[in-house]
């Protein structure tokens, strides 16, 4: 008899981007991965891409400095699971290309939303 898997379904439910956050044409770029974890949880990594084209960059010292908060609220049934706050600073001589960050967190097999919203400061 084999051992039944009970499996993590997680939903991007919405990228949230306020008047005040990134433009929402394809600013941000969203991936999700799950793994097994530690006993009957799944570790799951969120993926960001951000484009350089759609940040507000200040001029320091010959260089553009962004500063960027992420914000990923995980939910089930209601209750928040996970809260993480990601704090990316980006300092290029010229902004093109995509600021890449990344988070992981462990889940307990259940149908959870996803919710994920990029400030520009």
């Amino acid at each position: 008899m084999q051992p039944e898997h009970k499996k993590c379904l997680v939903l991007l439910a919405a990228v949230i981007l306020l008047p005040h956050f990134l433009p929402a044409q394809q600013a941000v770029t969203v991936d999700l991965a799950y793994f097994r974890g530690a006993g009957n949880r799944s570790r799951v990594e969120v993926y960001l891409g951000i484009d350089r084209s759609r940040i507000h960059y200040q001029e320091l010292r010959r260089q553009k400095v962004a500063d960027l908060a992420a914000v990923i609220l995980v939910q089930e049934k209601g209750i928040i699971t996970v809260f993480r706050e990601i704090p990316i600073r980006d300092i290029v001589t010229e902004p093109v290309g995509t600021i890449i960050s990344q988070t992981d967190f462990e889940l307990l097999p259940g149908h959870y939303d996803v919710k994920l919203a990029v400030e520009d400061n």
